[in-house]
């Protein structure tokens, strides 16, 4: 992965683009909680999937399980 920066003052800000947002307005019940759940008990977990914009992925299949009848972990 290559960054990209921007000089701001004489600081160097990294260009960080997010791009799960969409997809973590479909969460359900069970998304938020494993999330809150990473987030309160697992947090530098939650932080690297985070940072590797791999959170949303995990959590809408968090969610989905529950519906198809697997086991949550």
């Amino acid at each position: 992965m290559k960054l990209t920066y921007t000089n701001v003052n004489g600081y160097l800000i990294p260009n960080l683009t997010y791009k799960s947002g969409e997809q973590m307005e479909q969460l359900g019940k069970y998304g938020f909680l494993r999330r809150d759940y990473l987030k309160n008990h697992r947090n530098s977990l939650y932080q690297v999937m985070l940072l590797q914009d791999s959170i949303s992925e995990h959590l809408l299949e968090v969610d989905r399980q529950p519906e198809n009848g697997k086991k949550l972990f």
